[in-house]
């Protein structure tokens, strides 16, 4: 009697398929037991992510790999962008009822962030020649003086309400 109730509430008891003891037998059976048919593991460990394929074997040259095929994909994505739509890159936005110095600090963290694909993309459209005089006057300069305007207009509306 006392295994049936263990079994049912997830107490310490024997597994019905493996005839084992469990601290948690209902998870156990449920969930963790490669004896059980229909327990969530047995389901799951037995299905490959590719048929086809042994799975891999991890080491440096394949993750070098993985990596810079994820780093190529990046790339390839950004040099596709015109310069217009390098504008999608850019995630600031003033937020009026935060304190300066949020917005000082997240303006930074967001300019220096949409400088640098700026960067490599004036880099590769453009050859490296001036690339930090272009970037600054192209695409940041713009940004800092949208900033200031919009600090400046926050500022003042701070000032009237006084």
């Amino acid at each position: 009697m006392k295994e049936k109730i263990g079994n049912k509430l997830g107490g310490r008891g024997k597994c019905r398929y493996c005839k084992e003891m469990h601290n948690n037998v209902a998870y156990h059976e449920s969930h963790a037991c490669p004896k059980n048919p229909n327990s969530i593991s047995s389901k799951t460990a037995t299905i490959p992510l590719d048929r086809t394929k042994e799975p891999m074997q991890v080491s440096k040259p394949v993750l070098k790999k993985f990596l810079l095929d994820i780093a190529d994909g990046f790339n390839k994505e950004l040099f596709e962008k015109t310069q217009k739509q390098l504008e999608e890159y850019w995630f600031f936005k003033y937020d009026p009822n935060a304190l300066i110095e949020e917005n000082l600090y997240q303006f930074h963290d967001m300019l220096k962030l949409y400088g640098s694909f700026c960067r490599r993309w004036e880099e590769h459209h453009n050859g490296s020649c001036c690339v930090v005089e272009r970037v600054r006057d192209k695409y940041l300069m713009p940004k800092i003086r949208l900033f200031i305007r919009d600090l400046t207009s926050s500022f003042i509306l701070v000032r009237r309400n006084e």
